[in-house]
């Protein structure tokens, strides 16, 4: 795949993955917490070292689908503007950073049908959402229409062996009763592969000089946070080893998505188009 370059999560920084008390005011010490912070900080800083490569500040970034803890770790960056979007009001623990940090602001959005205009925002950001939207595809096109130099996804990767967890009920197929979701509607746990992408991308973009920048790798509740050192260090090697080999690759992926220059006019209706043209008719 020339569009695309993939490597693996690295052991270590999944070995230090520990509590975070900096945070601990915003974020209540949750051992997830220290996750999210891992993938949102890691992505975030690629995009942030392409940036500094290019002379280019980090301009302004677009989250959807976010809460609290997106805004608690992307105010640390010099983004000019930090926007952050979902279906809820925001909540006490978001609006006490809001105050805190005058860049960081929140809109209702569909993030189906964003209402911001095309290439309004540098980057456009999400982190867990799309598999909780009846429409994932339809999510991702909406961040391809509103970005002007990258998108972030950090979602659940489609593999082999996730499959198989599938069908043993270990991994989970349907998340219910999810209260963030439209009305909270059941969701799919859509996973996405690297197929997927980029049939998507090239019907998008077609072949005009996007790339993807794949990370992937495994996490797992009963290893990675777990408190006993050795099962840690055990499950850890574990799924570093054998996410080189195929169809294992692992259950998570953040894909940092740059652009073609061949960039689809917005979609339209039919009746919004020049009733004066003359369609061409093949006989």
């Amino acid at each position: 795949m020339k569009n695309f370059t993939f490597s693996r999560r690295n052991f270590r920084d999944l070995q230090n993955l520990g509590l975070y008390k900096d945070h601990k005011k915003y974020l209540g010490g949750y051992k997830w917490l220290n996750w999210h912070r891992y993938l949102i900080m890691d992505a975030v800083e690629r995009y942030q070292s392409t940036q500094q490569n290019r002379s280019e500040p980090l301009g302004r970034i677009l989250a959807i689908c976010a809460d609290y803890k997106e805004a608690v770790f992307l105010h640390e960056f010099p983004f000019q503007e930090i926007l952050l979007s979902g279906i809820s009001d925001p909540d006490d623990k978001l609006q006490n950073i809001m105050q805190q940090d005058s860049r960081i602001s929140h809109k209702k959005e569909n993030s189906e049908n964003i209402s911001l205009p095309s290439r309004s925002y540098d980057l456009v950001f999400c982190k867990d959402g799309l598999h909780h939207l009846a429409r994932p595809i339809q999510g991702l096109y909406e961040m391809l229409r509103v970005c002007k130099k990258a998108v972030i996804i950090i979602e659940g990767y489609d593999c082999l062996l996730t499959r198989i967890l599938e069908a043993v009920n270990i991994a989970s197929v349907y998340e219910r009763n999810i209260q963030g979701n439209i009305k909270c509607r059941d969701n799919y746990v859509f996973r996405w592969g690297k197929r997927h992408l980029q049939q998507i991308l090239n019907s998008f973009y077609l072949d005009s000089g996007y790339h993807v920048y794949m990370t992937l790798g495994w996490v797992s509740d009963r290893a990675t946070f777990n408190r006993l050192r050795i099962i840690k260090l055990l499950g850890n090697c574990l799924g570093c080893a054998i996410s080189y080999l195929p169809g294992f690759e692992g259950n998570t992926m953040t894909a940092i998505i740059t652009p073609g220059i061949d960039i689809p006019p917005d979609p339209i209706a039919v009746s919004e188009r020049d009733q004066n043209s003359t369609p061409t008719v093949a006989w």
